[in-house]
C-alpha cells in the first residue's frame, strides 16, 4: 500500500477533501506543500477546536464527579480528641487511688499477667 492509501485508511475525510479539490487547490497557492501536510494544514484548527471542546467537556464531567462527591461525603462527628480509658470493669483502674496510684495499679497488673503466663 501507498503512503496516501493507508493515510487515506487513517483520515477518512482525507479522500473527500482530494475528491473536491480543496486539497489540489491548497497545494497551488502553497507550492511547498504535499497533500499530507496540505490536509493537515487545512484540519489542524478543527481537530484543534475539537480536542479542546472534549478535553473541556471532560474536565467539567470530573469537576461535577468531584463536587458530588464531595457534597455526599460524610464529616465525623466531633468528638472526644483522645481515647478513653479502657476499664474492662477493673475497680483497681477505675479508682486507682485505693490501691496505691496508677503504676502501682499497672505495676500489679503485670505482675499477675506474669504469673498466669507462667502457670503459677
Amino acid at each position: 500500500m501507498s503512503t496516501y492509501e493507508n493515510f487515506a485508511k487513517a483520515n477518512p475525510d482525507f479522500d473527500e477533501m482530494w475528491d473536491s479539490g480543496t486539497l489540489q487547490e491548497f497545494m497551488r497557492g502553497n507550492p511547498g506543500h504535499n497533500a499530507i501536510s496540505a490536509y493537515h494544514s487545512l484540519t489542524a484548527d478543527s481537530k484543534l477546536k475539537a480536542a479542546t471542546e472534549k478535553a473541556a467537556k471532560d474536565a467539567e464531567a470530573a469537576f461535577t464527579r468531584n463536587q458530588r462527591a464531595k457534597r455526599v461525603s460524610d464529616v465525623l462527628p466531633q468528638g472526644p480528641s483522645a481515647p478513653g480509658v479502657f476499664t474492662n470493669g477493673d475497680d483497681a483502674l477505675k479508682d486507682s487511688k485505693k490501691f496505691g496510684g496508677t503504676t502501682a495499679v499497672l505495676a500489679q497488673r503485670l505482675a499477675d499477667r506474669r504469673r498466669n503466663q507462667a502457670g503459677m
